[in-house]
């Protein structure tokens, strides 16, 4: 039971200790590390960015074609000419 306890308790210890020796072994990057790495995440950016235009873009051309009718058949086209619609059924 006792050694139960003693197991219990060197496990916060061991994460605290290695939590330590992993922080004191960290070091603020260089400015040419900070500007490579800075450089990624832009380039990561606009590659995410580029990607979710093309599917908005895509998504709304094909709900057009959903909501219109379809690719050969533009549903009903009315054209106002001098108050007059003409075009349609």
């Amino acid at each position: 039971m006792a050694d139960q306890i003693k197991e219990l308790a060197e496990i916060p210890r061991d994460f605290l200790k290695d939590g330590t020796l992993f922080l004191n072994r960290c070091t603020k990057p260089d400015k040419r590390e900070f500007i490579k790495i800075s450089q990624a995440v832009g380039v990561g950016f606009v590659i995410m960015g580029t990607i979710g235009y093309f599917v908005k873009l895509s998504e709304l051309v094909l709900m057009l074609f959903v909501l219109e009718g379809s690719l050969l058949n533009f549903g009903q086209v009315h054209i106002p000419v001098n108050n007059i619609l003409v075009g349609g059924a």
